[in-house]
């Protein structure tokens, strides 16, 4: 304060209260800046917390992600701590560290979400990476260091760096996301924010030439990109132990195919429906399953259950229904309103289960019986399993391991 006076003094223009003011809106903007950081820091703590408890529900791919994930966070609030305490070190030291922790941050982003789709990262990309870091921190460092007032180069080399890396991880989410991957949604618009809000920076100093403009704008790119990947990253996760509960909710376990109650939801939806109904409902019984299980063991009966369960699946068409339904029985239903082609696929079914059903440990090959009913504008959904179990009932008695419609 006392240096600030002798300057005004000597310039002819003191004035102890315009000063008095100046001093006080520098403190507040120094504070509101402080707070800013340890907001961020708390936001990272926060993320390696979350990351660190929910590893243990993960596959192989998710936990390696969510390490990455974790990481991330954990040098995202070391560079915010870095940040705070830049006012106590050489400036140099924190364009130094800075740079590094920023730039490694924007590739653990990169790293986990190529993790997450199930994909292993090349050594070709870790020693771009490395390369690349190491590379952009000396060239900052070095220009900050040599070349005076250059700081307009340096926010703009910064942002053709982490827009290069952040671009990446957006067309990567954006190309391999599933259509009902909401947390996958989300973290490809954490991506996009990530590469738009690296450009603020920039945009600032460049339109203002103000370096007060350009701190702003550094402070409200990193809330943003701090929030937008806690929240994209919190979603990630959290979606996908959503989907995970569903897909059991839905699923029969052994052989992966849908459970009974949802097929009868999706048919029963369908019967409901304003538009007339059309397909063809078939039940799929192996035959003298009880005596495969007697004779070879329940371990030989489930290897039937699945194979059979995947000739099914692999035998019909998008759109079509399969489930097990209970037991050895299976429901199929043929969204089709081409009677014969739905027939044409129940007997490439019947035919691939005969012909290619001979196990290890068995003698005896496996069969199935198939009962069905065209659906038709007079069906509910009991009458429509009704007249495929009497279909299938009527197989049985005419020596099963064959086809018989109703």
């Amino acid at each position: 304060m006392s240096v600030l006076c002798h300057l005004y003094i000597i310039s002819g223009s003191f004035d102890p209260l315009s000063l008095s003011k100046k001093v006080v809106i520098n403190s507040s903007s120094s504070l509101i800046d402080f707070a800013s950081v340890i907001n961020n820091i708390v936001c990272s703590a926060v993320g390696c917390i979350f990351l660190s408890q929910i590893r243990s529900g993960l596959t192989h791919y998710q936990r390696r992600s969510a390490l990455y994930f974790f990481y991330f966070f954990l040098l995202f609030g070391f560079a915010f701590a870095a940040m705070a305490i830049r006012s106590w070190l050489p400036l140099i030291y924190s364009v130094l560290l800075n740079n590094f922790m920023y730039m490694t941050v924007a590739y653990l982003l990169l790293f986990g979400s190529i993790s997450w789709y199930q994909r292993d990262i090349k050594p070709w990309l870790w020693k771009l990476a490395i390369v690349h870091v190491c590379s952009y921190t000396a060239i900052q460092t070095l220009i900050y260091h040599f070349v005076p007032n250059t700081l307009e180069l340096r926010v703009q080399i910064a942002f053709v760096n982490f827009a290069l890396v952040y671009a990446s991880t957006f067309l990567l989410c954006h190309k391999h996301r599933t259509s009902n991957g909401k947390g996958e949604r989300m973290l490809a618009l954490a991506a996009l924010v990530c590469l738009v809000a690296a450009g603020f920076p920039t945009f600032a100093l460049a339109v203002t030439g103000k370096v007060e403009y350009y701190r702003v704008a550094v402070v409200v790119t990193q809330n943003i990109v701090c929030f937008f990947l806690l929240g994209g990253l919190l979603s990630l996760f959290l979606f996908n132990q959503i989907d995970w509960h569903y897909e059991r909710s839905i699923r029969d376990e052994l052989t992966g195919l849908f459970n009974r109650r949802y097929i009868n939801e999706r048919i029963a939806h369908l019967f409901q429906s304003d538009l007339p109904i059309q397909g063809t409902l078939a039940v799929v019984d192996i035959d003298h399953f009880k005596k495969v299980n007697d004779r070879f063991g329940h371990d030989v009966g489930d290897n039937a259950l699945v194979y059979v369960s995947k000739i099914l699946s692999g035998s019909l068409k998008k759109g079509d229904l399969v489930s097990r339904y209970g037991g050895e029985e299976f429901v199929i239903f043929i969204a089709d309103n081409d009677f014969k082609q739905a027939l044409a696929t129940l007997h490439t079914i019947h035919s691939s289960v005969e012909s290619q059903s001979r196990l290890s440990a068995m003698s005896i090959p496996i069969t199935v019986s198939i009962g069905y009913c065209n659906l038709t504008s007079q069906d509910t959904l009991q009458s429509a399993f009704t007249r495929a179990d009497s279909a299938l009932y009527m197989a049985k008695n005419q020596g099963r391991n064959c086809i018989v419609g109703q």
